[in-house]
């Protein structure tokens, strides 16, 4: 190795060799103390270790290390000049161990170019920004690719996991990069910071310290907070590319729920083996329930009756209104015997468009009875009322008598309080043939005449006092009235016989006297 003064003096060499233009062939070299012949031609090329050189420099050397610059001082940098001005550098110019090359602080708008081919590859501006691909960088680190080349860049490393890291004055504040085949993009642990996705300069995405997710909104309040602007009327959208379109919810790990959509069907429900129940919810109260496995339905309660497929609880006198846009409305009655299908029953609505309510069988049940009754118990004490124009015009009371225009329970099968009409009525009763027995006892008539006289009615006849009290008694004053027509019958027969032996007596004295 040459010492430093030989290399001084070699450098030195080269650069008066700059000015001196030597004849075809000629070798330039040092004398015994190391001393050069400099001429002063600018042009002039110097060649060492080279007869020939192309250059006004040139250097030739069979080792892999053929030039060397070294300084006993700390600093070691070439300068670069041209027309007198100071350019730019390489060497060791601001610490004796980093090495550096660039434009100098007399060349205030060079740059720092890295080529191939003299083409720059690698630009660094004079505000320290970088390009990669252009010339003209934007920002601190401006990558450009050229042609069909739509991967700028890319971090590797030997381990199974990179990554690029963000600071700011306060330290290191994110990150992004990969850990096996994930992609992570986040903040730093303990910076409370959040993440954003942001498009037109407007962050679209936001996912906070908490893990929260929102869309549309900076702050989410639960895990997932979608907010959409005024114009926009549908906030999310779920699409599928199967034929069926499943949201599945879950809970420690096991399914609960699930709203699903297919080509035709909207479901939303409990899963299968849940146990759980479904409920529609409106300010915060539970205002349907269909219970598990039997699907019983409860609106207004969360604990329907087991006894029945659909219970109603309201606040409301009317709980329960049907509606129809047609001329009927009805409800159908039906039935589905195991393996079979449902067969109609009956109705029970406005049918037929006349306004009038109707409970009737349909003509597929022509057997079968309408039941209206009270507790199926004989201590049952309930009446059943029938009304109209806001008024009861015909109660069966719970010991079967019914009443027709009166709600008072009078003790007879049938009351009513108003005038009856029909062709006929028939009453099963005894009837006043007892009068035609033997043991019958017929009043002379001079004690009918008596028993007239004190009561003003006939013997065994109803006074009107107290058919005025009472009523009138249709089968009892039939029979009285019968037993009184054939007492009748048997006095004119006993007149009869009477009337007929005077006039055989008054035959047989008109016979004597002629």
């Amino acid at each position: 190795m040459k010492n430093l003064s030989q290399i001084a003096t070699a450098l030195l060499a080269t650069l008066i060799f700059c000015f001196i233009q030597p004849a075809s062939g000629q070798q330039w070299g040092g004398n015994n103390n190391n001393s050069v012949i400099y001429p002063a031609n600018i042009n002039a090329k110097v060649g060492i270790g080279i007869s020939t050189p192309a250059t006004q420099l040139h250097v030739k050397s069979g080792t892999v290390n053929p030039f060397r610059m070294e300084s006993t001082q700390d600093y070691n940098w070439m300068s670069y000049y041209t027309a007198g001005t100071y350019k730019g550098y390489l060497g060791l110019i601001n610490s004796p161990y980093d090495m550096e090359f660039g434009t100098s602080n007399t060349n205030p708008n060079g740059k720092v170019h890295l080529s191939i081919r003299f083409f720059p590859k690698l630009t660094v501006d004079t505000s320290g920004n970088i390009g990669i691909g252009t010339t003209s960088p934007a920002l601190k680190l401006h990558v450009k690719g050229t042609g069909s080349n739509f991967s700028l860049f890319r971090l590797e490393s030997a381990t199974n996991a990179t990554r690029m890291e963000f600071y700011t004055s306060t330290g290191n504040k994110a990150y992004a990069g990969a850990s096996d085949s994930d992609l992570e993009i986040g903040t730093v642990g303990g910076t409370g910071g959040k993440t954003h996705l942001v498009t037109n300069n407007i962050r679209r995405l936001t996912v906070d310290n908490f893990g929260n997710v929102g869309i549309g909104i900076q702050s989410p309040n639960a895990t997932l907070h979608v907010k959409s602007s005024s114009t926009i009327s549908t906030p999310l959208q779920i699409e599928s590319g199967a034929s069926v379109n499943t949201m599945e919810y879950l809970i420690m790990g096991v399914k609960k729920g699930y709203t699903s959509m297919s080509s035709t069907d909207m479901e939303f429900g409990t899963s299968s083996g849940n146990g759980s129940k479904l409920h529609l919810v409106t300010e915060g109260v539970k205002r349907i329930t269909i219970m598990p496995t039997t699907g019983i339905v409860g609106i207004g309660t969360v604990s329907p009756s087991s006894s029945a497929q659909l219970t109603v609880k309201g606040s409301f006198a009317n709980i329960l209104r049907l509606e129809s846009t047609q001329a009927s409305n009805y409800i159908s009655l039906l039935t589905t015997p195991p393996g079979g299908v449902a067969i109609t029953k009956g109705y029970m609505g406005i049918y037929s468009g006349n306004n009038d309510l109707e409970i009737r069988s349909a003509s597929t049940n022509l057997s079968g009875n309408i039941n209206i009754a009270t507790a199926n118990s004989a201590s049952a004490t309930g009446n059943i009322n029938l009304a109209t124009g806001g008024a009861n015009q015909l109660t069966v009371f719970a010991n079967g008598n019914v009443g027709i225009g009166t709600t008072t329970d009078y003790p007879y099968k049938l009351s009513v309080n108003g005038a009856i009409r029909a062709k006929e009525v028939r009453v099963e009763s005894g009837w006043a043939d007892y009068v035609f027995n033997d043991d019958f006892r017929l009043r002379p008539l001079a004690e009918v005449e008596q028993f007239i006289r004190e009561n003003k009615h006939l013997p065994d006849v109803t006074p009107a006092s107290e058919i005025q009290k009472d009523g009138l008694q249709v089968a009892k004053q039939m029979t009285e009235m019968m037993q009184k027509v054939e007492e009748l019958t048997l006095y004119i027969i006993q007149l009869d016989k009477e009337n007929t032996a005077l006039k055989v007596q008054v035959a047989r004295l008109e016979t004597a006297h002629k």
